[in-house]
This record gives structure tokens, C-alpha cells and sequence, in this order.
């Protein structure tokens, strides 16, 4: 079967805002979760922010979700999505989930080349400083050949974190790259807090 070969601009972009072009007029960003977003300094020289705005994220799960699509040099791209979970219980664990099917459908679209057995072994990494639990994912897509990496983070006491990340990242590439993004977001959040 012959594969049909997608730049990753379009792939990311397509992946983070599809439920935003089926709506007439695309959700704002949240507040509390846009505060997740780094500013583009924070992610290297030559970075800039290309978009922002909300998600539409299921109400009985999340209270609110947010996007921001960054672009770098040499064409390396960053997706952040940011999503914060209900008070209840039971929309903790939904919330880990629902970001998971987020996180395979970057996982398979961008880290094309997916390896079973880096799999196991990035399982096996200590999740980023500031999350609880995560998922990482590496690999090259298809039409650049850049080094993609895709992080899921789990942040106490409701908030996710998935960051998708291809090309270089403050001279880190893979799922490094996307985790320097989460510490990114993660510092943007804590500097936003005590403002």
C-alpha cells in the first residue's frame, strides 16, 4: 500500500485544530490553560508563536483546553496543547485517557517510523521534572525527515500537558525536544501563577 506522504506543518496543524475548523468561529484560548503557553524566547532564538486557541474538549472531562503552534528555525515545528480536567474523580482518569488518544494520533502521524522497542524503553524513562506521569514517543516523519518527539504529561493536581515537537529544540531533538518544551510550559505556568 502506498503511502500518501503529508508535510508536517499540515499534519500538526491538521491534528491540532481539525475540531477547530469544524466550529464557525474557532474557541479562544483559556485562560488558566493558556498560561501553559511559553513565551517563544523561552524556547530558543528565531521561535515564534503562529497560533492560539481554544479546544473543544468534552465539558464532563476537561473545563477548558487550549492550543499553541510555534514555529523555529529551519522549519522545525512545535504544537503544545493544554488541557485542565474537572474536579471530579472519575474525570481524572478520563482525562488521561482522552489526552492518550490525542497522544497516539500524534504518536502514529508525526513519529512515523515508531519502534516497538524504543517504546519499551522510553516507558521506561522517569517521567519530565513537574509530571507525574508520561508517555513519550520518537521517531521521523516521512516528508522532512525531521526527528519528531511527542510527550504526554500528567501535571498534580488536573492539568495535561501534550507537546509535539519536529526538528531541533534548544539543540535537542526527539522526544528531548518536546520535553524541553514541557519545561518550557511548565516554567510559563509557575511564572504566570505568581503574578
Amino acid at each position: 500500500m502506498k503511502r500518501v506522504l503529508v508535510s508536517l506543518m499540515s499534519a500538526v496543524v491538521a491534528l491540532a485544530i481539525a475540531p477547530i475548523l469544524a466550529q464557525e468561529t474557532p474557541p479562544t484560548a483559556g485562560d488558566e490553560s493558556a498560561r501553559y503557553f511559553p513565551a517563544a524566547s523561552a524556547i530558543g532564538e528565531d521561535w515564534e508563536q503562529v497560533e492560539e486557541s481554544g479546544l473543544d474538549v468534552p465539558s464532563d472531562i476537561f473545563r477548558e483546553g487550549s492550543l499553541a503552534i510555534y514555529a523555529g528555525p529551519g522549519g522545525a515545528r512545535i504544537a503544545v496543547l493544554a488541557y485542565l480536567a474537572t474536579d471530579s474523580r472519575v474525570a481524572v482518569r478520563q482525562s488521561w485517557e482522552a489526552a492518550g488518544e490525542t497522544f497516539d494520533r500524534y504518536r502514529y502521524t508525526l513519529a512515523d517510523n515508531y519502534d516497538y522497542q524504543q517504546a519499551e524503553r522510553l516507558e521506561g524513562l522517569v517521567p519530565p521534572p513537574g509530571c507525574v506521569e508520561a508517555k513519550r514517543a520518537e521517531g521521523t516523519d516521512d516528508f522532512f525527515g525531521f526527528t519528531t518527539g511527542v510527550t504526554l504529561c500528567a501535571i498534580d493536581p488536573d492539568a495535561i500537558l501534550l507537546v509535539a515537537a519536529s526538528g531541533d529544540v534548544a539543540d535537542a531533538s526527539g522526544f528531548a525536544a518536546s520535553d524541553v518544551v514541557v519545561a518550557a510550559a511548565l516554567a510559563a505556568n509557575e511564572s504566570a501563577s505568581t503574578e
